[in-house]
């Protein structure tokens, strides 16, 4: 994944997790603070980006959501964490066309022992430049709670007429989880 993708899930993340313009806070949902001494991986938010197409003007919405119904993971420190997931939610002309949501799960053919163990869904974001009337494109991080940017990226193509999904481990990322220490200050 060219850095410039992985650079856009970290801001996304970052600007909605800070309030900053094109992210809205979700409200009106039920809390999913946790009750016990397992900790929220991040924090909840939601982005809309809207593209226009000839016609058509798609509005897609992103959600996460710290899910307390999935399995928690624990980081290498021994602290257990909620997982996370993504809703995906588009409309073409006002109508939706698409809905899907996403989990850990969903990349786990992808992933080692040691990332379903210790890693979360950290987030999505769509790939405007890369998008199209027929197809959707969006980045999605899998990593270790609290560690932006780091462990195995994800290309995801979606159909809006059918549904479709399609998910690929972009093995062109700058940071496989095996790198991510001792490999400082290499680019």
């Amino acid at each position: 994944m060219r850095r410039s993708t992985i650079a856009a899930i970290v801001a996304a993340t970052l600007l909605a997790s800070c309030g900053k313009k094109g992210a809205e806070t979700i409200s009106g949902t039920p809390s999913t603070e946790p009750t016990s001494d397992i900790m929220p991986s991040s924090s909840e938010l939601s982005l809309t980006d809207t593209l226009r197409f000839g016609e058509s003007t798609f509005v897609v919405k992103l959600n996460r959501h710290i899910d307390t119904t999935l399995p928690t993971v624990r980081d290498a420190n021994g602290t257990e964490f909620f997982d996370n997931r993504v809703d995906i939610l588009v409309f073409r002309n006002g109508t939706q066309v698409a809905e899907k949501m996403f989990t850990k799960a969903d990349f786990d053919q992808y992933l080692s022992e040691a990332d379903r163990r210790e890693s979360v869904l950290q987030g999505m974001a769509i790939v405007t430049d890369e998008c199209s009337a027929q197809t959707l494109r969006f980045a999605a991080q899998i990593g270790e709670p609290g560690a932006d940017g780091e462990g195995p990226a994800f290309r995801i193509s979606l159909t809006p007429a059918s549904g479709n999904i399609s998910i690929a481990r972009d093995l062109s990322q700058d940071t496989p989880r095996d790198d991510m220490m001792g490999d400082e200050g290499e680019d």
